[in-house]
Formats: structure tokens, C-alpha cells, sequence
């Protein structure tokens, strides 16, 4: 009933800090207690531990309740210290409200040992040791395990070493054998604490894609499994189980091979980023592998064609506009050449005249760069059609061909009347019979 009290008043109402005292001690040792409130409050001394368990009187009237606390010369001792000591001790003020005088914090102490899975732990112990105890946690509940006793080398525990001159030799670790190692006196006396951590090893690849992965599995150990969590997806995928591929719901499905000395994947892609995790019949982590696959950059073709064609089709346009506009230029700057005109022959011959040569009237023959006729004619501005000109004006009171003494120009043909009679005429009259 006055726990009941303690405990729902202690909740309900708080506490008062005051000048409160604090201290840390180590696990398994001894720690001195502060004169007050211990020596001098004759009111009852509660202790609230951190782990909001129900307190306890620890002290009444000067005198201890817990048998692990100790008088000498008018000193208290709080012995052989756990986990479950570290809170806050206090006195009751008007019955209901709670003053906390001295705070109390346990650390383990201990001598941290990291090691790889399957490596091997040598260690040194104290001489004065007898007994070696075993705890996977120093606030566990359970009773520690005794491995070793130094009278008694017969019931010594081996799965998790042996102790031989002083000497503790430990192969294989695993985290199985993460834990507390705690080293007593004969008489039970905490002399040196060893916190054991068991890690796992972890590599690291990267991989573009399309390439090939071969992980190698760990030089000891097995059959394994092997779990892989994707990158950014918080979902684990069995790969392997005991050696074997899992081949449902698995993304490496006709890619990966389990081989005797390792794991391959093939055509890796971009979703195969992530953690291979690879675990003992015994589920002991033993390696980590984290793997980066890179994506291939493959040129766009479509992109590359259609940038050249439109560089290209740029080019084409320019140079043509250049031209064009070089010729066009040309041709207003320079003079128009006029043909000479058309002349006839008549000879008596009757095959065709050899056209006479032309020449040009203080005009040289334009001798520039011929420029490609434009491709759209409605660009240029609209010519005028060809006027003929007649270089060569006659001249008053000359012939240009005069007629020639007893020379017709244009001789009778024989059997041709190139004068018709007029109208009405017989030209033909009727023969007498």
C-alpha cells in the first residue's frame, strides 16, 4: 500500500529539483554516498530509477533497506552497482510532494573490442581473475553465464573460447558472441568488463549498365543467404536461400547464376542498385555489398540527325543567299549587252546561210562567276522582256546593197509568171481547133 503511494504521487505531482547532487559510477563497482541526504535525513530515502520502474525505500530512519548498501566510519556504500541503480534518490516533503537530492547515473566501463566476422579474438585477462561471466546486455534480466572458473577447468564453457594461461582465444566470431564479458574476483569482485562487437565486412561496386557482376562470397561460412534491398525501395527481395536461387518474384530472373564461388549477375541495369546482404544458416550477418549501377549514356541518333539536317539546311540557305545576292549585284552593276540583230542571206545556193559573227560596240564579253540560277525566281525583282536594237542605222543616200550591171538580184525562173494577170483576163485563151 505505501508503495502504491509512493508511486502515484511520486507520477502525479513531480518532483522538486532543488540543489540536486549527481554522480556517475561504473557497472559492477562501488560508489560512495553523498552525507546528505544519506547521513543526516532520518525521513525516509526513496529511489526512482530512470527506467520508470516503482521506486523503493532504500533508507529509514538512518538505516539501510537495500543490503547492497554499506556502513564504515559513519560512510555509505552503495555496492556492486547494476543497470536497475541508475535514477534518483529523494525524501517525501508534506506526504506528498517529492524532493529529489542525489541523481546517480551507471555507465558499462567496459574495454570495447571490435572485430570482422570469422576473425579470430585474442585476449590477455587480469591474473587475479577466477570466474569469467557472460551477458548479451548489463540490464538484461537473465542471470549472466559463468564460462569459466579457474578452480574448475572442467566445467569451463568452449563455445565461446578457451582461457589457457591467461591467455583467451576466441575463433570464428559471429555475432552470436556480441556481448559482455565480465571478469571477477574469487570473490566476486568486478575487476574488468570486455564489450564484444562482431561486424560485418562490406564492399562496395560500381557497375555501368549492361556490364556484368560477380560478387564473391565471404572466405568462410555458409551455405548463404542472400537478401537485396533496392536503393530507393524499402522492400526486401530473397535472392537466395541456403544456396539456392529463389527464382520467385525475383527481378535478376535469367540474369543472375548462383556459382560455387560466388554470385553472378548479368546486363545489370539501373533498378539493380542496392544492398546484397549476405547471412548464415545461423541468420549471423557476415557481408554487405553496395552496389551503384550507372546509366549508360547512349547518344539520341533521332536528336543528332535532325540537328545535322537543320544545320545543315542553315548552311545551304546562307551560301544560296550569298550567291544569289553576289550575282544579283553583278548583274546591276554591269551594262546590258544588246544582240545584234537578225540578218538574212539570200544566195543562189540553196542550202542554209552561216549566220554572220557579232561582234560588241566598245563591250567586252562579261568574263565573272556564273552564279546557279535562284531556286525561287519571285525573289528577284521582275525584268523587262528583250528589246532588239539596231546597232547599225542606216545611213541617208547609201545602199547597202547596191545592184550590180547586168546582175538581177532576183532572176526570172523559167515557166513562173511572177506577174499575174488581172482579174478577167484569160490568161490562157482558147487554142483554135
Amino acid at each position: 500500500m505505501l508503495m502504491l503511494f509512493v508511486t502515484v504521487f511520486g507520477l502525479s505531482w513531480g518532483f522538486s529539483t532543488g540543489n540536486l547532487l549527481a554522480a556517475t559510477a561504473c557497472y559492477g563497482k562501488s560508489i560512495e554516498l553523498p552525507s546528505y541526504p544519506f547521513s543526516t535525513v532520518r525521513d525516509p530515502l526513496y529511489f526512482f530509477p530512470s527506467n520508470r520502474s516503482p521506486s523503493r525505500i532504500v533508507m529509514d530512519e538512518g538505516k539501510p533497506k537495500d543490503p547492497r548498501i554499506t556502513s564504515s566510519r559513519a560512510k555509505f556504500y552503495l555496492t556492486n552497482l547494476t543497470k536497475d541503480d541508475d535514477g534518483s534518490f529523494g525524501t517525501a516533503k508534506y506526504g506528498m510532494l517529492f524532493t529529489r537530492q542525489f541523481k546517480l547515473e551507471i555507465s558499462d566501463c567496459a574495454e570495447k573490442i571490435y572485430q570482422d566476422y570469422m576473425n579470430k579474438l585474442v585476449y590477455n585477462i587480469p591474473t587475479v581473475s577466477h570466474f569469467m561471466e557472460f551477458t548479451p546486455e548489463l540490464d538484461s534480466q537473465q542471470k549472466p553465464v559463468i564460462l569459466w572458473k579457474r578452480t574448475d577447468l572442467q566445467s569451463n564453457d568452449g563455445r565461446r573460447g578457451k582461457i589457457k594461461n591467461n591467455i583467451w582465444r576466441v575463433s570464428q566470431l559471429t555475432q552470436a558472441d556480441n556481448g559482455y564479458y565480465i571478469f571477477r574476483q574469487n570473490d566476486s569482485t568486478l575487476e574488468s568488463i570486455v564489450h564484444l562487437t562482431v561486424k560485418e565486412k562490406t564492399l562496395g561496386y560500381e557497375r555501368q549498365e549492361g556490364e556484368l557482376l560477380f560478387i564473391q562470397y565471404p572466405t568462410s561460412g555458409g551455405p548463404w543467404t542472400v537478401i537485396f534491398k533496392p536503393e530507393r525501395v524499402n522492400r526486401p527481395e530473397n535472392m537466395l536461400k541456403d544456396g539456392q536461387v529463389v527464382w520467385k518474384d525475383n527481378r535478376f530472373s535469367g540474369r543472375i547464376e548462383a556459382q560455387d564461388d560466388g554470385l553472378e549477375i548479368n546486363n545489370v541495369e539501373s533498378t539493380d542498385s542496392g544492398s546484397f546482404e549476405f547471412r548464415d544458416p545461423q541468420g549471423n550477418l557476415a557481408l554487405i555489398v553496395q552496389v551503384e549501377v550507372n546509366r549508360s549514356e547512349k547518344p539520341n541518333h533521332s536528336v543528332i540527325t535532325y540537328a545535322a539536317v537543320s544545320i545543315g539546311g542553315l548552311l545551304a540557305g546562307i551560301c544560296c543567299c550569298f550567291c544569289s545576292k553576289k550575282c544579283c549585284c553583278k548583274k546591276r552593276s554591269a551594262p546590258q549587252t544588246e544582240a545584234a540583230p537578225a540578218v538574212t542571206y539570200h544566195d543562189k545556193t540553196s542550202g542554209t546561210a552561216t549566220s554572220p559573227p557579232v561582234y560588241y560596240h566598245n563591250v567586252n564579253p562579261s568574263t565573272g562567276p556564273v552564279c546557279p540560277a535562284p531556286a525561287n525566281p519571285s525573289v528577284f525583282p521582275h525584268q523587262p522582256p528583250y528589246q532588239p536594237v539596231n546597232i547599225y542605222p542606216p545611213q541617208p543616200g547609201i545602199n547597202v546593197y547596191p545592184p550590180q550591171p547586168g546582175i538581177s538580184v532576183y532572176p526570172t525562173q523559167p515557166g513562173i509568171n511572177i506577174h499575174p494577170p488581172p482579174s478577167g483576163i484569160n490568161v490562157n485563151p482558147t487554142q483554135p481547133g
